[in-house]
């Protein structure tokens, strides 16, 4: 999506400048334009600091991409080429500038702050996030073994309709990645660029008339008995469906659990930080389907609200099928399919006892 929220998005556009020839500690507050958006405020500001050069590759970069997935990309890859690793860069007065420019050595501080000014000035939403990677699993004693030198620093980008989205600059060969050179997460939503779609392995059953002969079956019909398995799945299939839209979903503790397994079917699974709020932010390009999440949210905290409707459930669905491909619907309805009997006017209420 291209559509940014502009003023939840401010905190995240928006760097301090120094700004040259003022004295040290001077700094402007600039706030960059939001992606698709051309206006030009703060920019001469910004050519006349010493973060010149930093502002004009971003805007290089972002005007050979088509998309905002596109140009957040592109900055990863100009950063995997000629930038080399090392825990101990020089000095310098401007770190990140001279990184870029001049020394091209560091470590994932830098890699990570580089890359989230150069996405903030070219109009995407970035953060700096700091923590440890998993470390290393011990099969002994089935735990995991986290040590100082999975200390790590990575870069989280937003977009329309999927929120935060985790991207690592920094070389394979730190300490902390521990030689991985995929990116998971990134991986997983593959579908965002357009360009690819997720697709699950899957194995056709049926028989080689050529090579297998047919069974006889009863009286000599001479027909295979794996014939009738696709019959017996449809069959099955529809008698599931029939048991889905007329068997009432339950309380809202139940909406919420087929709420996660919604988005881990449909290869966004949420991770234990991820609130309902948040959640209901990430929709916010369709407010029916933010309007779902909202009343589970205020259900589940305990204020009066009234069940989530039909309609809202569809706008659900749809959009969890953006940007899966031609198998999207089938695969969002596989994971929300309706509920005849839970949604519309009918109120979803758990069963908990009284207060006393």
């Amino acid at each position: 999506g291209r559509r940014y929220p502009q003023n939840a998005t401010v905190p995240y556009r928006t760097l301090s400048i120094p700004q040259a020839g003022l004295g040290p500690g001077t700094v402007a507050q600039i706030e960059f334009p939001a992606w698709g958006d051309d206006r030009a405020f703060g920019q001469q500001v910004v050519r006349a600091s010493p973060y010149a050069r930093v502002y004009a590759l971003a805007r290089r970069l972002a005007g050979q991409a088509r998309t905002p997935y596109d140009f957040v990309a592109s900055v990863k890859r100009y950063l995997s080429r000629g930038y080399t690793y090392d825990e101990h860069p020089p000095a310098a007065r401007y770190p990140l500038e001279s990184f870029l420019f001049a020394h091209k050595v560091g470590y994932c501080q830098q890699f990570s702050g580089a890359m989230a000014m150069l996405l903030r000035m070219g109009g995407i939403p970035a953060r700096v996030s700091a923590g440890f990677t998993s470390g290393e699993f011990q099969k002994e004693t089935h735990t995991w073994q986290v040590a100082d030198t999975d200390a790590h620093a990575w870069v989280e980008a937003w977009f329309p309709r999927y929120g935060w989205v985790r991207f690592d600059p920094t070389p394979t060969s730190a300490p902390a990645r521990g030689g991985n050179a995929s990116d998971p997460i990134v991986k997983s939503l593959s579908g965002l660029s357009g360009s690819q779609t997720i697709a699950a392995p899957h194995r056709e059953i049926g028989v080689n008339a050529t090579t297998t002969k047919p069974v006889s079956v009863g009286g000599g019909s001479g027909l295979s008995p794996w014939l009738g398995l696709p019959a017996l799945v449809v069959l099955a299939a529809i008698g599931r469906l029939a048991w889905i839209l007329l068997h009432p979903v339950g309380g809202t503790e139940q909406l919420l659990a087929e709420l996660r397994r919604a988005m881990a079917r449909t290869g966004r699974p949420l991770s234990d930080d991820v609130t309902l709020a948040t959640l209901e932010h990430r929709f916010a390009d369709s407010p029916a389907a933010a309007g779902y999440v909202r009343s589970l949210r205020l259900a589940r905290f305990g204020a009066a609200s009234a069940p989530p409707t039909a309609t809202q459930r569809r706008a659900l669905r749809r959009q969890l099928a953006f940007g899966l491909g031609a198998s999207g619907r089938l695969r969002a309805l596989w994971a929300l399919p309706p509920r005849l009997r839970a949604f519309g006017r009918r109120r979803v209420r758990d069963r908990r006892p009284p207060a006393a």
